[in-house]
């Protein structure tokens, strides 16, 4: 838990125009799910910073509902 995770950006993707892959330490886990992958494409084409850390690891025999992930954006903060 807590682990940070690196997403990226699939634009040309032939299964999902707005797909988010996810990995850790370089290896594949798998995609943001099409319900949820538009804000965080979206962003990620902005050039947001975004950062993904592992929130909760569960067993369970579907692969899909092991890891739970936040994705927060960074924000700049500027002095003047």
């Amino acid at each position: 838990m807590g682990d940070r995770l690196q997403i990226v950006r699939e634009g040309d993707n032939p299964y999902d125009a707005n797909a988010v892959r996810v990995e850790w330490r370089g290896v594949k886990l798998g995609y943001i799910p099409q319900r949820d992958n538009a804000a965080v494409a979206r962003q990620m084409d902005r050039g947001a910073a975004l950062e993904a850390r592992v929130a909760v690891l569960r067993e369970n025999r579907n692969r899909s509902v092991r890891i739970e992930f936040d994705v927060v954006v960074g924000l700049a903060v500027y002095n003047k």
